[in-house]
């Protein structure tokens, strides 16, 4: 089996009988010593408070945020006894945190990342790993210098139904694969009302699609060549939106299998049990397979000795695990995935997945639709590496 994909195989035993509150990551899992994790922005890191309080492998040692009320606001939520601070810096030089875990605006990640790998200290942050790929060069240096690890929070791929399929992928079950279809489609009016989300404050390229992409990378991580085209529906753009809200795209990887990727973020969408808001779906020589986020179902049709077999699995019996507050916008559960697959890591010593190398290259290939759509012509994936000083990350995955 190729080294890259031995990550994901060895954690999971997926079952229905387990109670649905820890981990699927660490529930048969007891580690040497529990990590210390800081967070700073407690906005969308209301979710990984909610997971390294639920965890068995991890202490919240502090957390961080500018605003005051919502530090008063999440240590009264979780019943917190840290401090808190506004002030990124008590959390670097604590000598009881392990790991800081961002989830501040994209804007600041590059910067905030480099200053965690300087103080020596593992990263979790959150999906886009950045928005701008110039810094990536001195991120991977400074990764390298600290020998610290990077994981990309890219929940989507840390759920039941995308994991099952995944596994089945690197089982060999679906035979060669020869397409992969993603998509993420969700109204964000809601969202859209943010003051600071006028204008170019949101790009659904790199906001709701880079949960799309990620799942299609993780299948297929040498996508090469990407196409597509957007538009920005009237509601977006009533509620100031600039950039295109709904998308689609077509991919090809080097060696000639395809992808797509759609979404759709400025009006209604159809009912989860209709079309789920997030689907993946592989497609090989011997079998296809479908899994579904919200469903929290995965359905394959593989061929066995010559028959089509097909089989279900459900995991709705998950769903108060993962959907815990906010309905689907806030999916605590992922976040309690990825953060215990970090922990098993650094334990074990093994890398964990998306790293900040995959993170790059999922920019890039973000970079490189929001290019497409706005020329109208392909993009390649390596001449956006190659234009920001990124050739290592050119060849094969």
């Amino acid at each position: 089996m190729p080294e890259r994909f031995r990550y994901c195989v060895r954690m999971i035993s997926w079952s229905n009988s387990q109670l649905p509150t820890h981990s699927p990551f660490s529930h048969d899992y007891t580690p040497p010593r529990k990590m210390g994790l800081g967070v700073i922005g407690l906005g969308e890191g209301r979710s990984i408070v909610s997971a390294a309080v639920s965890s068995r492998l991890w202490t919240l040692v502090n957390i961080c945020d500018l605003n005051t009320e919502l530090i008063a606001e999440r240590k009264k939520e979780f019943g917190l006894e840290c401090p808190g601070t506004t002030r990124m810096e008590e959390l670097l030089v604590d000598p009881a945190i392990d790991a800081i875990a961002i989830y501040t605006p994209d804007a600041l990640h590059a910067q905030h990342i480099r200053s965690t790998l300087e103080a020596g200290k593992h990263v979790i942050c959150t999906k886009p790993l950045i928005t701008d790929l110039s810094h990536g060069p001195s991120l991977l240096a400074a990764a390298r210098a600290a020998g610290c690890q990077v994981l990309v929070g890219q929940s989507s791929r840390f759920i039941h139904p995308m994991w099952r399929q995944r596994e089945d992928v690197v089982n060999g079950l679906h035979g060669a694969l020869t397409a992969v279809e993603a998509h993420y489609f969700g109204d964000h009016r809601w969202f859209y009302t943010k003051p600071w989300t006028r204008g170019e404050g949101v790009n659904e390229v790199f906001q709701g699609l880079s949960h799309a992409v990620d799942l299609v990378r993780g299948h297929l991580p040498d996508i090469e060549e990407v196409m597509g085209y957007g538009l920005s529906t009237r509601h977006a753009r009533a509620l100031g939106q600039i950039n295109p809200d709904a998308l689609h795209f077509v991919m090809k990887t080097r060696s000639g299998e395809l992808a797509r990727v759609s979404g759709h973020y400025g009006q209604l969408t159809l009912a989860n049990k209709a079309q789920d808001m997030i689907q993946c779906i592989v497609r090989g020589t011997e079998g296809v397979s479908i899994a579904n986020f919200a469903q929290l179902n995965y359905q394959r049709r593989i061929m066995e000795n010559g028959q089509a077999v097909e089989r279900e699995e459900d995991f709705s019996a998950w769903h108060p695990y993962y959907w815990r507050f906010g309905g689907h916008s806030h999916h605590a559960g992922e976040f309690q995935n990825y953060l215990d697959h970090l922990a098993r890591s650094l334990h074990e010593k093994t890398l964990a997945r998306p790293d900040l190398r995959d993170g790059l290259r999922t920019v890039a290939t973000l970079e490189a639709m929001n290019r497409s759509v706005k020329t109208g012509q392909p993009q390649r994936v390596s001449a956006v590496l190659a234009e920001f000083g990124l050739p290592e990350l050119c060849g094969p995955v």
